[in-house]
């Protein structure tokens, strides 16, 4: 994926980022959470929303021929947000992304991170080295999200190449 480029996230970036998320939420997660769930949590991705919790992170996008396909971000010790265009989805971006993220974390001396999976991305996130420590069950504007708590450790041969 030579032409895959990963870069800091700018306020620029918030639409693109932004339509992203909501139609993973809203073509890939409704399959195991539901449209009125998703619908609600779509609400808290507006640009305005990823522009204000990008203040507080470590965001980052990546782009291919120009086009944003993807996003992670690292807030504290914690891998948040990470979403890929779907229609590229399976094509690496997902674990280029998450390996900057790692690195990220590394060069800021963590030697595990966590996240929260939703269910349909527990064998994606077992394939990069997460284990699963608890379900755990999240309210959305009234509507419970079931995510799984993964960890990882993050070992001393980690890349170190994220976008700074």
């Amino acid at each position: 994926m030579d032409e895959l480029q990963i870069r800091l996230f700018t306020a620029d970036d918030a639409p693109a980022v932004s339509r992203l998320i909501i139609r993973n939420l809203t073509e890939v997660l409704v399959s195991a959470y539901g449209e009125t769930a998703m619908q609600a949590l779509a609400a808290h991705y507006r640009p305005v929303d990823v522009v204000t919790r990008a203040r507080d992170r470590y965001k980052i996008v990546s782009e291919l021929h120009g086009e944003i396909v993807g996003t992670a971000s690292l807030a504290g010790d914690r891998v948040s947000d990470l979403f890929v265009h779907v229609d590229h989805h399976a094509a690496g971006i997902g674990s280029e992304l998450l390996s900057a993220v790692e690195g990220e974390a590394w060069r800021r001396g963590m030697n595990e991170v966590y996240l929260m999976a939703g269910l349909p991305a527990r064998g994606f996130y077992e394939n990069q080295g997460y284990v699963v420590v608890a379900p755990e069950l999240h309210d959305v504007d009234g509507y419970p999200i079931e995510l799984l708590r993964m960890t990882k450790a993050l070992p001393d041969t980690i890349g170190r190449d994220a976008p700074a």
